[in-house]
C-alpha cells in the first residue's frame, strides 16, 4: 500500500512538471503538410502557424539541397523570386514571463555573409546566425520576455539576395522555470496522501 501511495505522489509531480513544458510555437519543425512530395520545394505566402511578413514568401524544402535537422522539411528564407530575402512571423498568444528561444541553423553556401538569419521577438533583434557551408546544423538560443497580449516571433534572411541562404528548423520557446512555491493543489494532494499513509500505519498497528 505504501509503495502504491508513493507512486501516486510521483505521478502527481510528473503531471505537474509535464504541464509546464508544453510547446508554445506551432509548427516549429515545419512538418505540417503544405502538399510537398519528397525532394520538392515551394514558396508560400503562409504555412500552418506562419505568414510572410516581407519579401517573396516562405520557401519550404522537403529533402532538397540538404537534409532537415529533423523530419523531412526545413525553411529557407532567401526564397525563390524577386525580393528574395524574406521574413516570416508567428503571432503568439497567451504567453507570460521569461522564455528561451531555440532554433537550429545551417548555412547553404560557402560565401561569407550570404547565409544570414535574424531572429526577432516583438520587433527586437535577439539572435543573428551566419556561417558558411559545409558547417553542420547548429543550435542557437536567446532569452526573451513575453508581454501581455500578442507576441511576435519573426525570422528574416539577410545577405545577398540570390535565392540561396541559411536554413532553419526546429523552432521552439522553452519557459524559464521560476523559483516559486509549488501549486496549492499539489501541496494539498501531498498532504492528503501523507495523512492517508499515517492512517494506514495506525490501523495496522491497532490490529
Amino acid at each position: 500500500m505504501r509503495k502504491r501511495l508513493a507512486c501516486a505522489v510521483v505521478g502527481i509531480l510528473a503531471v505537474a512538471a509535464s504541464s509546464s513544458a508544453s510547446p508554445v510555437v506551432f509548427n516549429g519543425d515545419f512538418e505540417a503538410s503544405v502538399g510537398l512530395s519528397n525532394q520538392s520545394w515551394g514558396v508560400f505566402p503562409s504555412i500552418p502557424g506562419w505568414y510572410t511578413s516581407s519579401g517573396a514568401g516562405i520557401e519550404v524544402q522537403n529533402n532538397v539541397a540538404a537534409l532537415a535537422h529533423s523530419g523531412s522539411q526545413k525553411i529557407e528564407l532567401d526564397s525563390h523570386g524577386s525580393h528574395s530575402n524574406s521574413s516570416m512571423t508567428q503571432d503568439l498568444l497567451g504567453l507570460s514571463g521569461d522564455y528561451v528561444l531555440h532554433f537550429w541553423y545551417q548555412p547553404r553556401t560557402g560565401t561569407p555573409g550570404d547565409n544570414g538569419i535574424e531572429a526577432y521577438f516583438n520587433s527586437v533583434l535577439v539572435r543573428f546566425a551566419n556561417g558558411v557551408a559545409p558547417d553542420p546544423w547548429t543550435e542557437f538560443t536567446a532569452p526573451v520576455t513575453a508581454i501581455a497580449g500578442t507576441n511576435l516571433l519573426k525570422f528574416q534572411a539577410t545577405g545577398l539576395e540570390n535565392t540561396l541562404g541559411g536554413f532553419i528548423d526546429d523552432v521552439s520557446l522553452e519557459p524559464v522555470a521560476a523559483p516559486v512555491p509549488e501549486p496549492a493543489s499539489l501541496t494539498l494532494s501531498g498532504i492528503g496522501l501523507a495523512a492517508l499513509i499515517r492512517r494506514r500505519r495506525n490501523s495496522q498497528r491497532a490490529a
